[in-house]
């Protein structure tokens, strides 16, 4: 049973994601916009939240787990870029991140 530390902890490390997913997003709308700064100022909050949000949920659980766990990263990515960037998914991203997923899973599992 995971006792409620350890759930924070994920749940800080699902927002790691997203935030470093969302700093990469504003980046690279700062290299398409003119007035760039705005972009490049919320892409370092991003990754600013992000740092923070991994380095208190390592105080929880261990690196071994929650580094795997990062590689959620590449799958929001994904998402965000088509979302909101308009970006296409190839069959053979999808397979990625079908594989990044299945990584994610199997090392959990054997470190739970």
């Amino acid at each position: 049973m995971l006792n409620l530390s350890v759930l924070l902890a994920l749940a800080l490390i699902f927002a790691n994601t997203m935030t470093s997913s969302l700093g990469a997003f504003a980046f690279k709308k700062a290299s398409a916009e003119k007035k760039a700064w705005k972009y490049l100022v919320w892409g370092l909050a991003a990754y600013f939240v992000s740092s923070v949000t991994l380095i208190i949920a390592l105080k929880a659980i261990p690196l071994g787990i929650a580094y795997p766990l990062t590689a959620l990263t590449y799958v929001w990515t994904q998402i965000i870029a088509y979302k909101w960037g308009g970006e296409l998914i190839t069959p053979k991203q999808k397979a990625g991140v079908a594989l990044i997923l299945g990584g994610i899973t199997c090392l959990s599992i054997a470190t739970l």
